[in-house]
């Protein structure tokens, strides 16, 4: 009887450090939905550049969409493993990689009819950008800013004049601005025409990593791995499928 009992616990824990394994190896990202960089339905550039390093050494990649506050917090809680489109220093406990993926533009939304001089025309100027992207630490302008957690909601208090600019990235809020014309609320509809969009600055965007020893070897192979997608071409071709090619920094 003991015999067999020992017999089943050996089995067990085989079959159990197998599930651990098949486990490990597999990877869960969270991202905010950006337009042709992590689609709803999984497709993108970001999601491409990822399995490119992760697939061919037996990971499996698994995504969810998110708003970018939430995201961020489940990679430091060690619930997710990998988190996409960080700043450098933006984020405390977690691991960063040496190498940065894509660039991100922060540009400003305004009314047609305002000045613009630049990154200076935004001092002491009431400023939104969404909850959790922290532009603030990259902006050493002094702003009046507050942030918000829809692009409606930004472009709503700029049509009618309670802020003076919102930040974002150019292709999202665009790409926001022309989905509106489906809405039944005449107040979020808006046309491109309402605003002007200047540049203010572009800064690297990075995968960022749970705290962990998973996370630390996922690090190590995308810093591996990603250079050999810049030297083989392979990386750039996928910026030119997905109409990115205007944020390629290698």
């Amino acid at each position: 009887m003991l015999k067999y009992l020992a017999l089943a616990i050996i089995i067990m824990s085989l079959l159990l450090t197998g599930v651990q394994a098949d486990y490990s190896k597999t990877i869960l990202v969270v991202t905010e939905s950006w337009q042709n960089g992590t689609n709803v339905d999984g497709t993108g550039l970001y999601f491409d550049i990822i399995r490119a390093i992760y697939e061919p050494k037996g990971y499996t990649v698994k995504y969810k969409i998110m708003p970018y506050n939430r995201s961020t917090n489940l990679v430091k809680k060690g619930d997710a493993d990998i988190v996409i489109g960080v700043y450098a220093g933006e984020l405390d406990g977690v691991l960063f990689p040496k190498w940065h993926f894509s660039s991100d533009l922060i540009s400003a939304f305004f009314l047609k009819g305002s000045s613009w001089e630049g990154e200076k025309s935004l001092n002491n100027k009431k400023v939104v950008w969404m909850r959790g992207y922290s532009y603030d630490s990259y902006i050493s302008t002094p702003m009046k800013f507050s942030e918000v957690d829809d692009r409606a909601i930004a472009l709503q208090l700029l049509k009618s004049k309670r802020i003076d600019y919102f930040l974002d990235s150019p292709d999202d809020t665009l790409d926001f601005i022309k989905s509106s014309s489906s809405s039944k609320s005449p107040k979020l509809v808006f046309t491109p025409s309402d605003f002007e969009v200047k540049k203010v600055k572009a800064l690297n965007m990075y995968t960022c990593f749970v705290k962990s020893e998973k996370g630390a070897q996922l690090v190590k192979l995308w810093d591996k791995e990603i250079q050999k997608l810049i030297s083989s071409g392979k990386i750039k071709e996928l910026f030119k499928k997905w109409d990115q090619i205007d944020y390629y920094n290698f």
